[in-house]
């Protein structure tokens, strides 16, 4: 049962990264902010049990699963996000650059990462 757990965790570390990503662009939202985080929390959640669940069956690094992921998590933002897509390419990358750069699937490097994305946020 905790090999399982290892998987779900590592996804997990998405779902900050994908609130602070709209946290500065709170104002640009196409849609409404309660209505955004009503579908998507949830979502983000099924994902990470999803996906960790998927890597744990197929016995799979999450390296694999998380390129992808990546790709749909800026295509989500980019369609919710009423700015230009410079500002939202600006943006997304720097604020998911921690995530997808500081090594998050080394085994318990989890909170590095959440402190890279922290770091990250404050340069931008």
């Amino acid at each position: 049962m905790p090999d399982i757990i290892n998987p779900i965790i590592q996804f997990s570390v998405y779902i900050p990264g994908a609130l602070l990503a709209y946290c500065p662009m709170k104002h640009h939202l196409r849609i409404s902010s309660r209505k955004l985080a009503l579908i998507g929390i949830p979502l983000l959640i099924l994902l990470c049990i999803g996906c960790g669940s998927l890597c744990y069956i197929l016995r799979i690094k999450t390296l694999w699963i998380s390129t992808p992921l990546i790709i749909a998590f800026t295509a989500v933002y980019c369609s919710t996000i009423n700015v230009s897509k410079w500002e939202i390419n600006k943006r997304y990358s720097g604020n998911m650059r921690g995530f997808c750069l500081s090594g998050q699937h080394r085994k318990g490097n989890q909170f590095y990462a959440v402190r890279q994305q922290l770091c990250s946020l404050v340069l931008l």
